[in-house]
């Protein structure tokens, strides 16, 4: 089976040391509860001496809202900096809310001992079909997917069928301009399937983000 990573130059912080560092960069401001991080935002007012902050404070309110990510915030108050985040959850409902998805019917592995079923993050409706996304919280501006996520993608891509050839998207987190690879998988000459390598700009407006990665999701 043949596979073409994708590698780019620019240089990513690994989570754990970007981790650290925010740990440490919010034991710089003042502490408060969850609900008077959302009053503050909501007071928040930009203009050319902060409007740098625009970005950041749209994914704080994304963060922050009620009816977000289960369990993502602790049921009790702790100061600012004790907020405990499960990124990879937050990214896949980031990533969910981005596509606009809907209800996912999920992929069964029948045996002996029962059925267990799995499905994507979120699925695409095209014009052609639907295509599966998958949200992946790793570091891949700088080094390879990783086999066993191909593997995963090629399964994806035989179950959601937008065209001929299977196709599944890859959408992870990015410090650079948006970009989209694309790795070709094949077997003799035959082409297993494609998978569409998306890294978005966090940086960038979330309401920006979607309407760009649904455009790309179309092409």
């Amino acid at each position: 089976m043949g596979e073409r990573g994708v590698r780019r130059r620019t240089p990513v912080r690994r989570p754990a040391r970007r981790a650290a560092e925010a740990a440490l960069l919010a034991r710089q401001f003042p502490s408060c509860d969850t609900e008077t991080a959302r009053t503050t935002l909501r007071r928040q007012r930009h203009h050319r001496m902060n409007v740098h902050y625009f970005a950041a404070h749209n994914w704080a309110a994304l963060l922050l809202r009620t009816g977000g990510v289960a369990d993502l915030m602790v049921q009790h108050e702790l100061p600012g900096e004790s907020r405990l985040l499960d990124m990879f959850r937050l990214w896949e409902s980031v990533v969910h809310r981005m596509v606009g998805s809907t209800t996912i019917s999920p992929i069964h592995v029948r045996r002996p001992s029962g059925t267990a079923y799995f499905r994507p993050d979120a699925v695409a409706r095209l014009s052609t079909g639907t295509v599966a996304v998958d949200a992946k919280y790793k570091d891949y501006d700088d080094r390879n997917v990783s086999r066993e996520d191909v593997h995963q993608l090629l399964t994806y891509s035989s179950a959601y069928r937008a065209s001929e050839t299977p196709r599944a998207v890859i959408v992870h987190p990015s410090e650079s301009t948006t970009t989209s690879e694309r790795i070709t998988v094949d077997f003799e000459g035959r082409v297993l399937g494609v998978i569409d390598v998306i890294g978005i700009d966090v940086r960038v407006h979330p309401e920006d983000n979607s309407l760009h990665l649904k455009t790309l999701l179309s092409s």
